[in-house]
């Protein structure tokens, strides 16, 4: 357990051991947890059986990318992944991270080349992300003011389906709303 009640299962540091895990002890494993806690999953950056049955199991695929050729590119491959996998387009979220108003790509770009709007942006805010992770705190813990922490607490508002998410690069904090708003606001 971390503070403010997060409960965190890391990989093994050992990479003959997740190896070991293939797509029905990842089920396995989702399934039981999902019992017991609600569960958000960073995947591997790469499509696997593993990454599969965790996507099948989710409610909800944030697919998180940047603004660059090979970054759409590589998210319009899962997009595609995913629609022949017959996913409901309400499943797929994509959030553009490292956001900058002077992108040579922008936010309309990427819109056009994934089909699909960018459910939200993260702000490239490189001293905040950069103090937090020296740290090993929280971005929302060490300096909860900035852009980046604002927009990972009106990212997780939109997500957990409150209506006080700003629109995209909003400036408006998010009310108490889901329990995921409220642990990543515990910092303020």
């Amino acid at each position: 357990t971390v503070e403010g009640g997060v409960w965190v299962l890391p990989a093994s540091e050992k990479a003959e051991v997740a190896d070991l895990i293939d797509a029905s002890a990842a089920s396995t494993i989702i399934s039981h947890l999902r019992s017991h806690f609600s569960v958000i999953i960073d995947c591997e950056h790469h499509m696997s059986d593993r990454t599969l049955a965790a996507f099948d199991a989710a409610d909800r695929i944030v697919l998180v990318t940047e603004l660059t050729i090979p970054a759409l590119r590589s998210t319009k491959r899962s997009l595609e992944l995913c629609e022949r996998l017959n996913y409901p387009d309400s499943k797929l979220y994509v959030v553009v991270n490292r956001h900058h108003s002077g992108d040579v790509v922008t936010l309309k770009d990427a819109q056009d080349v994934l089909g699909r709007e960018v459910f939200w942006s993260i702000p490239n805010d490189y001293r905040a992300f950069s103090d937090a992770l020296t740290r090993g705190r929280p971005v929302t813990e060490r300096d909860s003011g900035s852009p980046l922490a604002k927009a990972y607490v009106q990212l997780a508002a939109k997500l957990g389906g409150t209506s006080e998410a700003s629109p995209i690069n909003g400036t408006r904090p998010a009310d108490s709303g889901s329990r995921l708003s409220r642990l990543l606001r515990r910092g303020k």
